[in-house]
């Protein structure tokens, strides 16, 4: 993940989490710390009973170590708009 802020710097980042088949609240941070984005859109997630977010989790281990990023509410199939 390092190497794709590198080369690429990315302002968006789209995180599979959920817990079960993919991150976890506290990988998703540690994504977001490597990755270094702007906006931070977790999918796959609330797909399956056992696949739920906490999503005040979410934001709090993104707070604490990529401050910068901000984490989209959105809902499956949801849509965001970047500009």
């Amino acid at each position: 993940m390092a190497i794709i802020r590198d080369l690429y710097s990315p302002d968006v980042a789209i995180l599979p989490v959920g817990g079960k088949y993919n991150m976890g609240c506290r990988e998703a941070g540690y994504a977001a710390f490597l990755l270094q984005p702007k906006f931070i859109l977790p999918i796959h997630f609330d797909t399956f009973p056992n696949q739920k977010l906490d999503f005040p989790k979410l934001v709090a281990e993104v707070k604490v170590r990529a401050p910068y990023a901000t984490v989209v509410d959105w809902k499956p199939c949801g849509v965001f708009e970047y500009k």
